[in-house]
């Protein structure tokens, strides 16, 4: 996965423009990006490159064409990012690169792949998609929740050829109480 990260990332520093505010069909690139308020796909896909992001203004992608991002470090998500097409989580796609960290504390309509295992997700809010890194918490004392889109089941979001951690431990448990 982290080749797929770091050639697209590689690429969109060449030749992708600095985003403003408003991201409309193209290609994007820029160190920082926080302030954009609306992404808009309605005439074709919409790709940016970051090393880091921030969404700190809540962001309803338009358009039914994809909104891809490729992030080298980290993303914090402290607005609503979704789209139109409600819970249509097909549309957004954010890519990151090994050591990526994610903070999604806000609602979050699209998928995070970030599979190295050095990578992190924590999920304080509700998330509508899908979640995919060396390590996700989910904190649920926080509202945080993950409600799987099955339309991904049809997407071919990771490349065929790339590289993707399983699952070796899973611990869950289940605590019961007794009220007298």
């Amino acid at each position: 996965m982290a080749p797929f990260v770091s050639e697209n990332f590689a690429s969109l520093a060449d030749e992708g423009e600095a985003p403003g505010s408003t991201l409309t069909a193209g290609t994007y690139y820029a160190d920082t990006v926080s302030g954009i308020t609306d992404v808009n796909t309605t005439d074709g896909e919409v790709v940016l490159g970051v090393e880091d992001l921030t969404i700190d203004n809540e962001i309803t992608v338009e358009g039914n064409h994809d909104f891809t991002v490729f992030v080298n470090n980290s993303v914090d998500i402290n607005a609503a990012l979704t789209t139109a097409d409600t819970h249509n989580a097909t549309i957004t796609t954010i890519y990151g690169a090994d050591g990526f960290g994610a903070t999604v504390s806000d609602e979050f309509v699209g998928s995070i792949y970030a599979p190295d295992l050095t990578s992190t997700i924590t999920v304080d809010s509700d998330l509508y998609g899908a979640a995919i890194a060396g390590q996700v918490t989910v904190q649920n004392g926080k509202d945080g929740r993950v409600h799987f889109d099955t339309a991904l089941e049809a997407k071919q979001t990771v490349p065929e050829d790339a590289s993707i951690v399983s699952i070796t431990y899973l611990h869950i448990t289940e605590n019961g109480i007794e009220i007298r």
